[in-house]
């Protein structure tokens, strides 16, 4: 029974970890290029060579982004510009556009790791 509650609870510090990675990854990519437009595909590939995981992981990773951008746009830091789908699969790219003065608003909780 401990372990069926454990898991919702790993899923938010794993989605904690994502939101924390994406928010430094879009700001910084703003500060250098000056660019709001961010397919969720290029930021679930940035986030997965950030956290040093492999590309096997991309599906869950890219679900975990998806979440975080939906989360972030009925907030309004971001919008959906367009969704694309291929024919041939259940792939899906949705393109955001993000609103960064009101991204300065934004309170990420950094976690620090805990060395034993």
């Amino acid at each position: 029974m401990d372990a069926i509650n454990y898991i919702p609870e790993r899923r938010d510090f794993i989605q904690n970890i994502v939101e924390v990675e994406l928010y430094d990854y879009v700001t910084d990519i703003n500060r250098r290029w000056n660019s709001n437009i961010f397919p969720s595909s290029s930021l679930a590939k940035a986030i997965l060579k950030n956290l040093h995981e492999s590309r096997k992981k991309y599906r869950k990773y890219h679900t975990l982004v998806k979440k975080v951008l939906n989360k972030w746009a009925t907030l309004g830091f971001c919008k959906l510009i367009s969704m694309t789908s291929l024919p041939s699969g259940k792939k899906t790219k949705f393109i955001y556009q993000f609103e960064f003065d009101k991204m300065k608003n934004v309170q990420v909780v950094k976690l620090l790791p805990l060395t034993i």
